[in-house]
């Protein structure tokens, strides 16, 4: 599965995409082909509001999922169990 990350409003930080990229990793169990999957991380922080939105495309799979919260590890983890409840 190839990840892109995208980040607005703040610096981007190698441990938060090693964070993400270990969570997202785990949804290949979920992908019949995972290397043909494309997944595009958009991550934001507007004051005290951290926000992730993930597109997930792949052969006739097309699935999106947004979260916001305090912290940007809480909102990815909750991020990480709506893209679950998805597959």
């Amino acid at each position: 599965m190839n990840i892109a990350f995208t980040f607005k409003n703040f610096e981007p930080s190698d441990h938060l995409k090693k964070y993400a990229s270990r969570r997202f990793d785990k949804l290949g169990r979920f992908l019949p082909k995972s290397e043909n999957v494309e997944m595009t991380v958009n991550l934001s922080v507007d004051k005290f509001r951290h926000k992730a939105e993930v597109q997930l495309a792949g052969d006739n799979l097309n699935i999106s999922a947004a979260e916001q919260s305090e912290a940007m590890y809480a909102t990815l983890d909750m991020l990480m169990d709506k893209l679950e409840a998805q597959l």
